[in-house]
């Protein structure tokens, strides 16, 4: 068990660096901001009964995880670069009746692993595709209101 509660702190540290990142380059308007924001020397952890994992989608299932672990992981992770609060689409999530904090949906891990480059949102994509095995085997897929993926374990 400290084995994988190991693996879930690197994993939401990992998560809430790429989102402080991300944000940092989005706010700082800069014009060079990187697509991809991972480091290349992740060490993903083996989680058992499920393939081996990539640095992304060993962040998506972090994403998936943080806010049943850490209520409000999201909401303050944006509160720095907005302190009033307000609407940020560009990050996506659901607030549902049933919780308070942001829920992460598709649009959330596109955000974040890609930022606003299309041809790497385009890739990314990809993680939610019928034949890929998050949504084979380990993820349900619904549809909020306003017609968002949002994408729960």
């Amino acid at each position: 068990m400290a084995k994988e509660l190991n693996h879930l702190r690197e994993g939401l540290d990992l998560l809430s660096t790429a989102i402080s990142q991300r944000l940092y380059y989005f706010f700082s308007k800069q014009e060079q901001a990187p697509a991809k924001i991972l480091p290349t020397d992740i060490a993903v952890p083996k989680i058992k009964s499920m393939p081996a994992l990539n640095a992304e989608e060993f962040v998506i299932i972090t994403m998936a995880l943080a806010p049943h672990i850490v209520p409000g992981f999201f909401d303050t992770a944006i509160q720095q670069y907005l302190p009033q609060g307000g609407e940020f689409p560009e990050l996506g999530g659901i607030k549902t009746g049933n919780q308070r904090g942001m829920q992460p949906t598709g649009e959330t891990a596109l955000f974040v692993l890609a930022g606003m480059d299309v041809s790497e949102r385009l890739r990314v994509s990809r993680y939610f595709s019928a034949d890929h095995f998050f949504i084979k085997k380990y993820f349900v897929v619904g549809y909020n209101t306003v017609g968002r993926t949002h994408v729960q374990c």
